[in-house]
């Protein structure tokens, strides 16, 4: 594991401190040759606690219990998890790849729920698989990139019908930018109920491998600031535009501070995957609902 990758994982959060503790760095402790951790402090008042390697992070309210520790390489679990794959959805057949219905997701939705699986969040695979936090029976990451109107409007509602968790990754340049993606009040009453977390997708959805690095840097961590600032809590997942990545830019996404990077190949995640490399299983609008289903281990 490289040593920067190594610095950079160390932090997990969630907020819930009193407003009155003021941001504190406590103390970075060793964990055998390559593992180590921050526990950090803060009140509402934004603050930044980390500016390593160009990734700008904030603290808000983060309880000492709150940490990821980075575990060693020879440590890590190896369970593997399936993270379903989402673009868009609509009230009639598209007879697009990246389109499903709002009958097609409820019937997907309907058959993990009663096949046993329990939905999670990238926060939640994070503590497991660095932490070694158990994971509930047949978890399950439902993932939507992009932050259409529709996920709102569609998806929403059926992931509360069904109290399915999703993560949802955002292009930050779009989010309320027009009629077709949602904003800030949509994120936070989405967010508020519980079932729903905001992961990076970049600034404005450009394939990074095209960008010279300083480029590619800014998408990187300005994605991470904007949410972060906004939703006053880390954020953990970059999902690359496109699937387009390479091993600089996956270089580049550790170093901004994310604990996973997440392309299309179209198999369940693990970690012997590489932690920026993580699969997923694409959910193909123009198939029938059930077809994702012969991706799953318990066909």
């Amino acid at each position: 594991m490289r040593a920067e990758g190594g610095q950079m994982r160390k932090r997990l959060f969630r907020y819930g401190l009193p407003l009155l503790l003021l941001l504190a760095v406590l103390q970075v402790f060793a964990v055998g040759s390559t593992d180590a951790y921050r526990v950090y402090q803060g009140t509402r008042e934004k603050k930044t606690f980390s500016n390593v390697g160009g990734a700008i992070h904030y603290a808000v309210n983060l309880p000492r219990s709150y940490v990821i520790r980075t575990a060693t390489r020879r440590e890590v679990w190896t369970s593997e998890v399936p993270i379903l794959e989402y673009h868009a959805f609509s009230t009639k057949q598209e007879h697009d790849v990246w389109f499903v219905t709002a009958d097609a997701f409820e019937k997907q939705l309907r058959y993990l729920s009663e096949h046993g699986y329990s939905s999670i969040s990238f926060q939640e695979l994070a503590k497991a698989w660095y932490e070694h936090r158990p994971l509930p029976p047949k978890p399950v990451i439902i993932s939507i990139d992009d932050g259409y109107m529709n996920n709102y409007t569609i998806a929403y509602p059926l992931l509360k019908k069904y109290k399915m968790k999703a993560s949802i990754f955002l292009t930050t340049k779009m989010i309320g930018a027009d009629a077709n993606h949602f904003g800030w009040p949509e994120i936070r009453e989405m967010e508020g109920s519980g079932l729903v977390t905001f992961e990076a997708h970049g600034v404005s959805h450009q394939n990074l491998t095209k960008l010279s690095e300083a480029h590619a840097r800014r998408e990187l961590v300005d994605a991470k600031q904007v949410l972060e600032e906004k939703l006053e809590h880390p954020v953990v997942c970059y999902s690359y535009p496109g699937g387009y990545n390479n091993a600089k830019i996956r270089q580049m996404v550790e170093a901004a501070g994310y604990f996973f990077g997440t392309v299309g190949k179209g198999g369940y995640a693990s970690m012997s995957q590489g932690a920026y490399e993580l699969q997923r299983i694409i959910v193909n609008g123009t198939q029938p609902p059930y077809q994702f289903v012969e991706s799953l281990k318990d066909k």
